[in-house]
């Protein structure tokens, strides 16, 4: 649980059995597209009320169940597709 820290950046987490991260109340303005290597087993990242202005792909997140982003700033998801 890293929620409410005024982090910028996707931490650097290296824990394999991961299942749940809440980033939530931060500044981070994108999720780092080898996030996955840190946390393979994430299942749910939780980052509402950030400053996320575009998505990229979730592609190498192959546990990822649920993400919620409610309250950013999102304008574009022309990567995920």
């Amino acid at each position: 649980v890293l929620y409410e820290n005024k982090l910028v950046e996707f931490p650097d987490i290296s824990h394999p059995q991961l299942k749940t991260l809440w980033l939530n109340g931060n500044q981070i303005s994108s999720i780092t597209s080898n996030a996955n290597l840190f946390a393979p087993s994430l299942e749910q990242l939780i980052m509402n009320e950030n400053a996320i202005k575009a998505l990229s792909s979730f592609a190498g997140f192959f546990s990822l169940r649920s993400v919620n982003l409610a309250f950013n700033q999102i304008s574009s998801i022309e990567q995920l597709k």
